[in-house]
Order: structure tokens, then sequence, then C-alpha cells
């Protein structure tokens, strides 16, 4: 069972990643600025190791604590002060493992923070806040980017929920004051910075978005849409988001119909990876037929090309938008849980992680040589 603070973790979290509504701002963009990410030719690499980070508590109970896996060695425990670890994203750079997270307390500011090699690297809270929720990073160069979201009091006012991005360090809050805004993920093309989130309207829904640049941008959809993932290849944007018992997938703005899913609903957690030419899309849905969660699959576009069920008979598996990979070679790789176990899938063939104790991955990263 998941204690109260993970239930307050997870709260925060599903509260970017399923909404209310939607409508149009501003016309989407039918093409991102050509950038360093062009579609190539596979190189089939000889090693993958595999890097999967997660909360981590002595069954489910006490303290939770930041932690990652190389593959199926010794967890690596982050280092963190008395109050709870979160990870929420994972990204390998050269030999650089960067960890973006947060920590929670019932007395205290929530702490925005990356880790660099296991160093903790401390993001300022936004001013007024008291809770700031970190959920994705990607570095760039010598640039590291961390997206999330802020609950800020200002003076006399209501606690609102800001979308914030830190470059190095140095935040801004994204959107108008007029409306909360959320921000689930962030990627770096050339010059420009996409970030994927969403926005309260004023009829009290939220709708899925993103941003280029500080610019907002709606995407078309129906109602109750909030957007999770966002990749740029090329000169293409590829988008995941949620809305009720719906999975959406955009490319340059424009639907991307995906037939084959769950059919129970229950959809959550869309995940989004990009390899060569290809793009993966995935989200945690029921089936009628099986009334229990399982891990679907897409690639490009029709109907799933993997399905993951529970081990167990009458099992559920469940995962987070961060917990899809794919390597040069086409491989898929899932992080997730099957019966609370910690695991990953490499094209369906599970691994597991952890045999007894609590831990839930947050998000899955390859390095590849």
């Amino acid at each position: 069972m998941k204690n109260n603070r993970v239930m307050k973790n997870m709260a925060f979290i599903a509260l970017l990643l399923f909404a209310f509504g939607c409508k149009k701002d501003a016309k989407a963009p039918q093409s991102a600025e050509k950038n360093d990410r062009k579609p190539t030719a596979k190189t089939l690499n000889t090693t993958v190791d595999v890097y999967v980070t997660g909360l981590f508590s002595n069954n489910g109970v006490g303290r939770q604590y930041a932690r990652y896996f190389i593959n199926t060695g010794s967890p690596v425990t982050l280092p963190s002060s008395t109050a709870d670890a979160q990870p929420t994203g994972i990204k390998i750079v050269g030999n650089d493992v960067y960890i973006c997270g947060y920590e929670s307390s019932f007395s205290a500011p929530w702490q925005p923070r990356y880790w660099k090699n296991g160093v903790i690297v401390n993001l300022p809270a936004i001013p007024n806040s008291t809770a700031n929720v970190v959920n994705s990073i990607f570095i760039s160069g010598t640039d590291v980017y961390v997206v999330g979201t802020a609950t800020v009091t200002p003076p006399g006012g209501s606690a609102m929920s800001r979308a914030v991005i830190w470059k190095n360090g140095v935040s801004t809050i994204i959107g108008s004051s007029s409306y909360k805004t959320y921000a689930t993920d962030v990627t770096v093309a050339g010059s420009d910075v996409y970030i994927a989130g969403s926005k309260q309207l004023p009829t009290g829904y939220n709708t899925g978005i993103y941003w280029k640049n500080g610019v907002e941008y709606a995407l078309s959809s129906g109602n109750n849409v909030a957007v999770a993932r966002i990749a740029v290849v090329g000169t293409d944007t590829y988008i995941a988001g949620v809305g009720p018992n719906t999975l959406y997938f955009w490319k340059n703005g424009v639907i991307v119909p995906l037939s084959g899913g769950p059919t129970n609903g229950g959809q959550s957690s869309p995940g989004l990876a990009v390899s060569g030419a290809d793009v993966y899309v995935s989200c945690v849905g029921f089936n009628s037929t099986a009334p229990y969660s399982s891990i679907y699959i897409w690639k490009n576009t029709g109907s799933p090309v993997s399905t993951i069920s529970s081990s167990a008979t009458n099992g559920n598996v469940d995962s987070t938008p961060g917990n899809l990979a794919v390597s040069s070679a086409g491989d898929i790789y899932f992080s997730g849980r099957d019966q609370f176990l910690a695991c990953y899938w490499k094209n369906g063939v599970k691994t597991n992680l952890t045999s007894g104790t609590y831990t839930y991955p947050y998000g899955i990263a390859l390095k590849e040589y």
C-alpha cells in the first residue's frame, strides 16, 4: 500500500496529467525550426545500459528516498535532507547522470532540485510558494533546463498553480498570471525551447497547450485534455497527452489517430519516445475483457505494436509518463511496476529490479556504446 506521503506526491503529479476542457488560444505552428536532431540511419550499438530512477521506502511506510538502478545492479540512493525525496525524470549525457525531482515536507516549502552524478543541485523556490514540483529535465550543451509547477500564493491573494522553467538555476514563471498553468516536459532543439503543459480555462476546465520560446500554442482536441510529453525531431513536433478515457498524439499540431488501445477506459501516463524516423507512444489502460491494467505501445500510428500485461493472474501493471525509451536498434524499453514490484520490460520481456521493498519507477533512460 502507498503511504500518505506517496499519495500526496502522486496527487500533485496526477493533477498535471488529468484535465478538463479545451480551447484554442493560438494557431499551432505546422513545423519546428531546423535542429540538430534529424532522423538518421540507425546505428546498432553493441551495448545498452538501462537506467531507471524511482522513489523508495521501506515497504511503503516511513521516509521515502530517491534512487536509481543501472541494469539489474544494486540501487544507488541519492542524498537528501530529512524530508521525503521524489525523483521524476532521468537523462544520461555522456558519462553524466541527471535526475530531477524535489523534496516534500508537511512543515516546509517543497525544495526543487536535480542531482548530477549523485550531487544535489538545489533550485531556487518561487517566492511565496509552498510547493515546487519538478517534472522534467533536459540538457543542451552546457545548459540545464528543468520544468515544473509551483503553488504560489501572492500577498493578499489565493493559491495558484504556475508553470515554471529553470535554466541553469534561474527561474522564470511561464504564461499569464490570470489562469493556472502546469509544465510537464521540456526539450530543446537548436536555440528553441519547447515546454509541454496545460492551463485552466475560466470555466474551470484545463486544456492541453505547449510553449515555444515562451509563446503559448493550443492543441486541437476534445474536452478534458492535458499534455504530458513533447519531442522535436527535424522539422516535426510530437506531443502526447490524455483526456477522459482517451490517449492523444499530435504531430505538428494535428491529431494522429491511434487504434486498438484500451477498451475500458482509464488511459493514463502517456509516454513518448523517438528513435530515428520512428515515433513511439504509450499509455496505461484497461481492457473490458480483462479488467486489469496493461501497458499499450504504438509505433507511428495504427494499432499497438506491444501490449504488456501482468505476469500474475488478475494482476495489474502501472507506470508514469517518463517510463518509455527506445534504443537506436529499435528495442522498446518500458519501466513500471508489476503487482507493486519495480521492473522494466525490453520488447515485452520483464526484468525485475526489486523483490520486496517498495520502489516506484518515475523515469527510464538508455546509454548506448
